[in-house]
């Protein structure tokens, strides 16, 4: 039964520091009070989260067997230039900034855990630093969110999930129109994963979203978003019907990706994606068509898009099994889907964000508890006792 209830006690704790982070707000005291309190309080929140995954076993989470613990070993006895000069000297190509993550871990605290911790918290605070902006105030319902869908995957996916974060912060760029500054936060983000070159495709999609109008309003509105919907409808038939094709050829250039060559055709599709898209769809058009007087969040548009796109994808595991991390730049959106649900009626939007919280908890309870995903369940701590 504890370790049934571990993950929701770990998040429920975590939700805890967040939330009292956002209400400081209305905290007596100065501003200059206020705002310390706010982050002290979502410091300790990413720090217990964190905490909690570097502590882990190394049996917890596929991947810290697969190249985790020997990444660390090996860097950890080179120099700082050999990173450079002899491409780390590890076997299996590692991205330049897992590498130096790694170094720098190991000269900290010379501890695999450190290094489990330091990845997590990386993660996490990229994400609630995108959050703290584009869900002012919510930041708990995004982190909510991630704890439900992702914090799992982010134990096991942990090289991929660095540049998913850093690939969200690069959204605020897209709005701003900083296409420089994007495309150099994207460069950073392809030195943890070769994929997060996939999220070139924000700015376009944003501008096409939110892009200024001219002449007819409603009309070029339209015609944008129409235009998008064909072009990736189109991406989605092309993939499913070349994807073998497609990763054969990037698997030329980039070994890592032989895994899923030599799993080609063994991949399955499930209906927890679809009923998430479905889900999604159904809260955008309820929050948008419920008061035709209400302005809401314009943003919110660009939310529902990719997470669509990014739940939609995992069907993609059809062609090879883990070929849905691809959608991860995507599906990642998620987090500010939910507190940007706004409705002139307050009991609607609080029912609409609980129903996707429970849905999301159901997904955990069912994939990772009773399904043993990612390996993270039962969660065993060495350290803690556990």
């Amino acid at each position: 039964m504890f370790q049934i209830l571990f993950y929701p006690l770990v998040f429920a704790i975590s939700l805890v520091f967040f939330w009292i982070s956002d209400r400081s707000a209305h905290f007596w005291g100065g501003e200059q009070y206020r705002y310390l309190l706010c982050k002290i309080f979502s410091a300790f929140g990413m720090l217990f989260l964190a905490s909690i995954a570097g502590v882990r076993d190394v049996t917890i989470g596929t991947d810290v067997k697969v190249y985790v613990i020997d990444t660390f070993e090996k860097v950890s006895q080179l120099r700082f230039t050999d990173i450079f000069i002899s491409y780390f000297g590890i076997d299996k190509p590692i991205p330049l900034g897992f590498a130096l993550l790694a170094w720098l871990c190991a000269h900290v605290v010379s501890d695999v855990h450190f290094f489990l911790f330091a990845i997590e918290l990386l993660i996490i605070s990229m994400l609630y630093v995108s959050a703290a902006r584009f869900c002012k105030g919510r930041t708990w319902l995004c982190m909510a969110a991630y704890m439900l869908f992702f914090y799992a995957e982010s134990m096991n996916t942990m090289k991929q999930y660095l540049a998913v974060a850093i690939c969200l912060y690069s959204l605020r760029y897209c709005f701003d129109k900083k296409i420089v500054k994007f495309i150099c936060v994207i460069f950073i983000a392809t030195q943890f994963h070769f994929t997060a070159l996939t999220a070139l495709v924000y700015y376009p999609c944003v501008l096409l979203i939110k892009g200024e109008n001219t002449g007819n309003i409603v009309s070029n509105g339209k015609t944008r978003r129409t235009f998008l919907v064909l072009i990736t409808l189109f991406i989605f038939v092309l993939g499913y019907y070349s994807g073998s094709t497609l990763v054969r050829f990037v698997a030329e250039y980039h070994p890592t990706v032989n895994w899923s060559v030599a799993r080609l055709g063994t991949g399955g599709t499930s209906i927890l994606p679809i009923i998430s898209a479905v889900l999604i769809s159904f809260i955008f058009l309820v929050v948008k068509n419920q008061d035709k007087d209400i302005i809401y969040n314009q943003n919110l548009n660009v939310y529902v898009y990719f997470a669509i796109i990014g739940w939609l994808g995992a069907e993609f595991t059809v062609i090879s099994p883990n070929i849905d991390r691809v959608f991860l730049y995507e599906k990642i959106f998620t987090i500010l889907l939910i507190p940007n649900i706004f409705s002139s009626n307050k009991l609607l939007e609080k029912t609409l964000q609980l129903l996707f919280l429970l849905w999301g908890a159901a997904c955990f309870l069912y994939l990772v508890i009773y399904g043993g995903w990612y390996e993270v369940y039962p969660y065993t701590s060495e350290i803690l006792g556990i």
